[in-house]
């Protein structure tokens, strides 16, 4: 019986490392994206650096929904099958 749980705990763990490589190469896409735009900066006048500003911000509020949400997600989870042992 106990091998009936171990293919979907296993597809869990799957799962939830794909995630976390997701979350991990957003995260360096967003550090690499930061770090472009301060070497080569094309701010040249109080607008730009205003939509710059607005860029960063909304990146880094999209990051932080992300990262609650798959954290609910995974808690939710794992509170259903804690209940359906």
């Amino acid at each position: 019986m106990a091998d009936l749980f171990l293919a979907p705990q296993i597809l869990a763990r799957i799962e939830r490392f794909n995630v976390d490589m997701l979350l991990l190469n957003f995260l360096s896409f967003s550090a690499s994206s930061f770090s472009s735009m301060a070497r080569y900066s094309v701010v040249t006048n109080k607008v730009s650096m205003k939509v710059v500003e607005e860029f960063i911000l909304e990146y880094l509020n999209l990051t932080k929904g992300t990262k609650s949400e798959i954290k609910l997600r995974f808690e939710t989870e794992d509170k259903a099958r804690r209940l359906l042992k």
